[in-house]
């Protein structure tokens, strides 16, 4: 039954997040179609969870920033509920809701007080005091690592900024060992580390994820101009190096060292460990769409035959593909 709800909510969400994208409605039913999305929100995980919520609060800033309509206090509840799952479910993925950044402040229309009467226009207070809303939101996260200064994830989130040579030397370790690793656990990954899509797949996977990234097929008036995409790309490194952290303390239970030690002690771990063991590619999964709209080409695709048939091939060979796998594992003896 939890296998059911979870592709049920998978569906609806999925279906939600596809219908309220003004852009890329392609890739976002690429992304979803992929074995390992389609493997990992038809269990009971909170990958069932944390895939279509990703996409959908991913999806509906994309239709805040492409509507004529301007942000509203619903707008803005929408989308603090779905940072909120994501957050309990897993904390790195809720730096999405920072491309609400990309939304001009002018956009926003958020009133307290009176609707005809005097009221507060929040948007154009932040835009006035930036400057003193910019040190909060610095002392709220300093706040934050203080309180929780005896947790390991915080403590390894520290010693790699006081270390960072030595981190961005353990990051490289990683993935010059598991780069390929990650992008076939990405792809697909069936069971645990013993059913993996193959090589020619995964070549023809990423070939058909570029093709359907140059162009667009909707006609938009709007353009994601060079800072909004860089925007993407640094929400996207964010949520990835919170992810690398908090895997990174797991490695440190896993070799049995001491979670409860001191930050010095932390300090000297970085060095000790030969690569992130816990990262997996479906991790990935989450920000991909992010990732494939801050890289996405402009121009209107005209002729769509083609481009359709060539999706409807690679499907056809997913479905191939992902069946011999299983095939192979549940029922050749």
């Amino acid at each position: 039954m939890a296998e059911l709800f979870a592709t049920a909510f998978f569906i609806i969400v999925g279906y939600l997040a596809i219908r309220i994208t003004p852009i890329k409605k392609d890739i976002f039913a690429f992304c979803m179609l992929m074995p390992e999305t389609i493997h990992q929100c038809s269990s009971v995980s909170y990958d069932a969870v944390i895939i279509p919520c990703s996409f959908f609060l991913f999806a509906y800033i994309l239709h805040l920033y492409y509507r004529e309509k301007k942000v509203g206090w619903k707008d803005m509840i929408i989308v603090g509920i779905f940072t909120l799952v994501i957050a309990i479910t897993k904390v790195p993925y809720a730096a999405i809701v920072l491309a609400l950044l990309i939304i001009p402040v002018s956009h926003y229309d958020l009133r307290i007080g009176k609707k005809d009467g005097k009221n507060i226009e929040v948007a154009s207070l932040v835009r006035k005091f930036w400057y003193l809303v910019a040190i909060l939101v610095m002392l709220a996260g300093c706040a934050a690592i203080y309180l929780g200064r005896h947790s390991a994830e915080i403590k390894t989130l520290v010693s790699d900024i006081l270390e960072l040579p030595e981190f961005l030397k353990f990051l490289q370790r990683t993935y010059e060992q598991r780069i390929y690793a990650h992008l076939q656990q990405m792809v697909g990954m069936f069971g645990w580390a013993d059913s993996f899509v193959t090589g020619q797949y995964v070549i023809l996977f990423f070939g058909v994820m570029v093709y359907l990234n140059t162009c667009i097929t909707e006609k938009v008036d709007k353009k994601l101009n060079i800072p909004r995409r860089l925007l993407m790309l640094a929400i996207v490194v964010i949520a990835i190096l919170m992810v690398e952290v908090a895997m990174q303390s797991w490695n440190y239970v896993v070799y049995g060292w001491d979670t409860t030690a001191s930050l010095d002690t932390f300090r000297t771990y970085i060095a000790g460990s030969d690569w992130n063991l816990g990262v997996q590619g479906r991790y990935f999964i989450p920000v991909l769409p992010v990732i494939l709209v801050a890289l996405s080409g402009i121009t209107q695709r005209k002729r769509t035959v083609g481009y359709y048939l060539i999706q409807f091939a690679f499907y056809a060979a997913s479905a191939y593909s992902v069946f011999n796998i299983l095939n192979a594992r549940y029922w050749i003896v």
